[in-house]
């Protein structure tokens, strides 16, 4: 695409975005760097002992958050920016500082020197701990926000995203591919980056001129047969400030190589020589025109009463609520279902769609019949724009055949104010990426950094609950069929995976027939800032108890004086056990077992007794490794005449 892009910016506007990205440059550097202003002489003991932090693409990313605070400002444009790796955490950080975003949750975070110490990060919504899937994390953020559109760094598998999403019903995605010349060599993006602030620019106003006007057409009525949507090249060097900064050092290139990549100078604290070099690259910001000597901007760039006047800051937009730093979405998040089923979970949660249109969805492989829950589809259709019969029909349920995809859409889903679940069969929640060569098992890895990421959210005040992570297990190891080598050789830690959690978040639950399951998926799909996960068969299976009992099925039997006490953890292995003894104990919310204290729900010693019975027997057989079940139980009084059995994969083709 063509673009005259020549002077696409008023004289005012280019000095705006130029003169931000220098400030936020600048603080970026210092941030991993300095104990200190730089204003002043900087010495050895003014730099950090231990310099961790990457800066590879700081100029990049703050380039970009400026240029969309600026879009925002011209347009009342409503956008979120989702940046893939959390290494340049500085760079976004330095823009929050700028627009002064942080001092609205973090009161203590004014604008000043000694307000940037310490922070958080008001408005993610991508922990970024692992790479591969902020597109993913879009397009589940964009989706039913009808005026949202999402900047973001892009993924191979994630593209195929856009075919979920409705314009009539949905936002936008506007992908930006940074630094990927290794896949678009045959153009020239930019060929001189003193001129990339009117480029991009026009590209981004390009860009949502293209996203509105697919828009329009589809809410309309008169939607675009698969439209062409606009996407992002950003060529930029990689490095410390692309026209300023140590281009090369001891012989070696640093702007525009891999030594940029984390921290251009490590040696500056002994070195002299590398001291000078740190002293130069941020003097050549020139911060004595942005900042006084505590870090304040200078008096000539504030007005009279003190507000900052428009060289610096005027792309800034002046409705905080639509500053990137303070979307709504990314804290107030959590808005509760209204649903109510008591037959089938897939009647359950045809009732969850009806009663919740427009904040459930369902994100799924194309699995969705064959695991029993297309009574949705009474309800809802797919939601798959590139086919004949769904496109424009408002379609709850997404099916693409991409795991840490479906995590990706359900996360954001959830954190930016909705409810979702992600069924699958249980092998592929611990499928690796590449399964064929046992690479990692990435929905597990993502679960992990959500995990993280809702225990620190938890601690800050302002930021409010969002719904839980709900994953379904289907098709377990127990159902001997064409599925069963697969899920030997792959499904091993999912369970685990979710136990190591933190106890405050995690909760796995194993109900042994439909009643059961009916009240554990109610209860899944209300509470909030959880992973859920919950293990169950698609197959016919006795129904042990009524509906009523269904939340109160774990007590103690009859019998007074039992020789055995057997316990069945998982609707086939409980299935097995019924025909073993008259006395069981049925477990469906894994962590009651835990030792008391080690979970929030975890079973007293007494109540574990009562059910237990401390002078007898104990046969556990459970529905993964046993070894787990053993971590589980370490700490409880009396586990000498304990027994535990359960699968033991062998590695082979029966």
């Amino acid at each position: 695409m063509q673009l005259d892009t020549k002077n696409h910016l008023s004289s005012g506007e280019l000095k705006s975005v130029k003169m931000f990205r220098r400030a936020a440059d600048y603080i970026a550097a210092g941030t991993f760097l300095l104990f200190s202003s730089s204003l002043s002489s900087i010495t050895h003991d003014d730099i950090k002992s231990r310099l961790l932090g990457h800066w590879g693409t700081c100029s990049g990313l703050a380039m970009v958050y400026e240029h969309v605070n600026r879009l925002i400002w011209k347009t009342g444009l409503d956008a979120l920016y989702v940046v893939g790796p959390r290494h340049d955490t500085t760079a976004i950080l330095s823009c929050l500082w700028l627009e002064d975003s942080l001092s609205t949750f973090y009161p203590e975070n004014t604008r000043d020197y000694k307000g940037f110490s310490h922070i958080g990060t008001p408005g993610a919504i991508h922990e970024g701990g692992e790479l591969g899937y902020a597109l993913g994390v879009s397009f589940g953020a964009v989706m039913d926000n009808t005026d949202l559109v999402a900047e973001t760094g892009t993924t191979a598998t994630a593209w195929h995203g856009l075919k979920h999403i409705d314009p009539c019903e949905s936002g936008a995605m506007l992908p930006i591919v940074h630094e990927l010349t290794a896949l678009f060599t045959y153009v020239q993006i930019v060929e001189d980056v003193e001129y990339i602030d009117n480029d991009l620019a026009a590209s981004m106003d390009w860009a949502l001129a293209e996203i509105k006007k697919i828009q329009s057409a589809a809410r309309s009525g008169n939607p675009i047969v698969k439209p062409r949507r606009p996407m992002l090249i950003l060529c930029t060097p990689f490095g410390p400030g692309w026209t300023v900064g140590p281009k090369q050092f001891h012989g070696e290139f640093v702007e525009g190589s891999f030594h940029s990549h984390q921290v251009p100078l490590p040696g500056a604290k002994t070195s002299a020589e590398e001291l000078a070099a740190l002293q130069a690259w941020l003097k050549s910001y020139r911060p004595e025109e942005l900042f006084s000597a505590d870090g304040v901007p200078v008096p000539e760039l504030f007005s009279a009463d003190g507000g900052p006047v428009p060289e610096v800051l005027s792309v800034i937009p002046e409705d905080s609520a639509k500053r990137l730093g303070e979307r709504k979405e990314s804290f107030r998040a959590y808005s509760p279902l209204a649903e109510s089923c008591t037959k089938a979970v897939g009647r359950l949660l045809k009732g969850a769609v009806e009663e919740n249109p427009q904040n459930f969805r369902i994100f799924s492989l194309d699995e969705l019949v064959s695991n029993k829950l297309d009574a949705v589809f009474d309800e809802s259709g797919r939601n798959f724009q590139c086919d004949c019969e769904s496109p424009e029909q408002g379609g709850r349920i997404i099916e693409i055949l991409s795991e840490h995809t479906c995590k990706g859409m359900l996360q954001d889903h959830t954190l930016t104010g909705r409810t979702a679940m992600f069924p699958s069969y249980e092998a592929f929640l611990g499928l690796p990426t590449f399964w064929w060569s046992r690479s990692i098992h990435i929905v597990q890895t993502m679960m992990v950094q959500y995990s993280k990421f809702t225990k620190m959210s938890a601690e800050i005040p302002w930021l409010q609950p969002c719904g839980s992570l709900n994953y379904l297990e289907m098709s377990t190891w127990a159902r001997q069929e064409h599925n069963e080598f697969l899920t030997e050789t792959h499904n091993r830690a999912v369970i685990g995976a979710v136990l190591n959690l933190k106890p405050i978040t995690a909760h796995v639950y194993l109900p042994p027939d439909a009643n059961c399951f009916l009240s554990t998926m109610a209860h899944c799909l209300r509470p909030k800032d959880y992973v859920n996960v919950m293990v169950g068969s698609k197959q016919p299976t006795p129904v042990w108890l009524s509906p009523e009992d269904a939340d109160k099925f774990a007590s103690v039997d009859d019998g007074v004086n039992p020789d055995l006490v057997l316990v069945g953890i998982g609707v086939k292995v409980t299935f097995e056990f019924i025909a073993a003894a008259a006395l069981r104990v049925r477990v469906a919310d894994l962590m009651i077992l835990s030792a008391t204290g080690s979970y929030p729900h975890a079973l007293t010693d007494v109540a574990f007794d009562s059910l237990f019975m401390p002078d007898k027997f104990i046969h556990f057989h459970y529905h993964e490794c046993p070894i787990e079940l053993n971590g589980l139980l370490f700490g409880r009084p009396n586990l000498d005449s304990v027994a535990l059995r359960g699968p033991r994969p062998q590695r082979s083709i029966r």
